[in-house]
């Protein structure tokens, strides 16, 4: 959605959990996210997330191939002792062999988030079948708390429907072992960005 508002104090209390809880930084350790500090990824993460919690962050300019070679995030995490980096997959796929996943799943719900899956009526489903991906309310700290000066488009597009969730707006599935699939969109999307 467009118009997020962002609460200050659940940003922060979600910044801070998730650079011990996520992360597992301790306060003092190196803390590198190597994203575009304009994005709410970079600004909260090379800079809030790592100093409240204590961390050295490191700021760097330039992607993970090209400046000027594939091996440069890896001589900045040596040469820097970063004990967490947070990064795009593009940084990995520049040195690293494929990793353990379970293909055309992004993982398992974070920690705070109970992730259901909901038929049309509103029941849950049982695993591996395909429904309307929802978030049991109340939403964990640093989630949207509505839209800027659309309250009323808020709840209707995302609590309306199904009472006591936040609607995703995704279609997808939960298999056996928890692990979330993502297939469609139930919403009309715009692409801006081809």
């Amino acid at each position: 959605p467009k118009g997020i508002v962002r609460d200050n104090g659940g940003h922060m209390v979600a910044l801070k959990w998730t650079m011990e809880n996520e992360f597992g930084v301790k306060p003092g350790e190196v803390f590198w996210a190597a994203s575009d500090v304009g994005w709410v990824v970079g600004h909260s993460y090379i800079v809030y997330g790592p100093l409240l919690h204590g961390c050295t962050s490191i700021l760097f300019e330039g992607k993970p191939v090209g400046t000027p070679d594939a091996g440069t995030y890896w001589r900045v995490i040596a040469g820097h002792g970063v004990v967490a980096l947070f990064t795009a997959p593009t940084a990995f796929r520049a040195g690293l062999g494929l990793l353990p996943v379970k293909y055309g799943s992004p993982g398992v719900p974070m920690p705070g988030y109970d992730i259901r899956v909901l038929d049309d009526g509103g029941h849950e489903v049982k695993r591996g079948t395909l429904g309307n991906v929802v978030v049991k309310l109340p939403l964990p700290a640093g989630c949207l708390p509505t839209l800027w000066n659309a309250d009323q488009r808020f709840r209707q597009a995302y609590l309306d429907e199904f009472p006591g969730f936040y609607k995703t707006a995704d279609a997808g599935m939960v298999d056996e072992d928890g692990y979330l699939y993502v297939m469609a969109r139930t919403d009309d999307i715009i692409n801006v960005a081809g």
